[in-house]
């Protein structure tokens, strides 16, 4: 029982990194928008 709820844990750390760098990237991808609109205007 141990190793399977440490590894459920772990699939849930990972799937929470890869939602926060999804989030990351979207949000640094929507402040470049930001920086290139600023910039034609």
């Amino acid at each position: 029982m141990k190793n399977t709820i440490k590894e459920r844990i772990a699939v849930l750390e990972t799937k929470m990194d890869d939602f926060s760098k999804k989030i990351s990237n979207h949000c640094s991808a929507h402040l470049i928008d930001r920086i290139i609109q600023s910039i034609t205007l």
